[in-house]
């Protein structure tokens, strides 16, 4: 079943229910393809700064752990480990860092 990302989804809903992202629907998110893309046309139309910030403090400590992890493997081995299929929350994070309409509160909390 192919990911699809509208306003409607139960994983948005689930947000404006409890007002933070779940572990179960970040991961969810996180599968969707083209997130970023996505995230970046909603932050356009609408106020998405509460959902990026929550979003976001679900995102940045798995970022932070894959960076770490990739800078110790790549010190003790000289050849690329193969593809994990693992989520690439470093590139998640690059590219909402670079794409998405943050405001201050947002950049200020992944500063941190």
């Amino acid at each position: 079943m192919a990911h699809e990302f509208t306003p409607n989804n139960n994983l948005c809903l689930t947000f404006y229910k409890n007002h933070y992202v779940t572990f179960r629907c970040f991961r969810h998110l996180c599968r969707i393809p083209g997130l970023v893309l996505h995230l970046t046309h909603l932050s356009t139309s609408y106020d998405t700064s509460a959902f990026i910030a929550s979003f976001l403090d679900r995102l940045v400590p798995p970022a932070v752990r894959s960076t770490a992890e990739s800078a110790t493997s790549s010190e003790a081995s000289d050849t690329e480990l193969p593809s994990t299929g693992r989520t690439d929350y470093t590139g998640l994070l690059t590219g909402i860092l670079q794409d998405v309409q943050l405001n201050q509160h947002c950049t200020d909390q992944v500063s941190r």
